[in-house]
């Protein structure tokens, strides 16, 4: 059997690899209104509205870069979830403080 050939790249500190999926082309274009909400899905189960602001917020679904806020409203008159998201804004720097 041939072995498989595997190649590393050396990613220079500070930058990463663009990140893909369904919610990171979703919200790609709200980058370019920071601060503005928009609605980004809605479902007839509140439950799901619910998770899907869940998952976003907790990252196990890929979002571009940056600080987004995501919230889930139900509306019982016309059962509907709508799941909303916002860009604030790039993520801040990690700094490095050297302490004497």
């Amino acid at each position: 059997m041939g072995e498989e050939e595997v190649s590393v790249v050396r990613m220079d500190p500070g930058i990463l690899p663009p990140r893909k999926g369904k919610w990171v082309v979703r919200l790609r274009p709200l980058m370019d209104e920071p601060e503005v909400w928009f609605m980004v899905y809605s479902s007839n189960d509140q439950k799901r509205g619910e998770t899907q602001a869940s998952n976003l917020r907790s990252g196990r679904v890929k979002t571009p870069p940056g600080k987004w806020e995501f919230i889930s409203r139900w509306n019982a008159t016309t059962r509907v979830s709508r799941t909303f998201a916002r860009y604030i804004g790039p993520q801040d720097p990690v700094a490095a403080v050297d302490e004497p």
